[in-house]
């Protein structure tokens, strides 16, 4: 499975049980690459998505998805599935926001395997980045 996150400079992603931010540039980017492929994302999440034909909503989204899914994670945990994660999509604000929730995951065993900034809706600069798992 595939990860996508949106996290600001510090790495946060949550404020008191709510998203930090969001910029319909990463929900379209998250079309483009998706293409097909089902994007599984919470109750909570699917209003970002609700025009997406290929957008899933399920309660527990990392736990029903298989190799070639996307999850969109802002309120689950995604260190109880990191074995069967085989990219990691960070989206990053350029701003900061007060926070809560940050990622903790170890990025060691991954590899940075493309970069790239864009101007977004309501952010001057998104950052996207992609990880995958390093070969062992």
């Amino acid at each position: 499975m595939k990860i996508i996150i949106c996290l600001d400079n510090h790495n946060g992603y949550m404020f008191n049980n709510r998203r930090l931010s969001s910029d319909k540039c990463i929900t379209d980017d998250i079309e483009k690459f998706a293409k097909t492929n089902r994007v599984i994302v919470t109750p909570y999440s699917h209003k970002l998505f609700s025009e997406r034909s290929n957008v899933i909503v399920n309660n527990d989204p990392l736990a029903v998805a298989s190799n070639n899914d996307y999850c969109f994670v802002e309120d689950s945990d995604i260190n109880k599935c990191l074995s069967k994660v085989t990219e990691i999509i960070m989206f990053k604000w350029n701003r900061d926001y007060p926070y809560d929730k940050t990622l903790s995951m170890n990025l060691d065993n991954w590899k940075l395997v493309s970069h790239a900034d864009f101007a977004g809706n309501s952010h001057e600069k998104i950052s996207k980045d992609v990880f995958l798992r390093k070969d062992e």
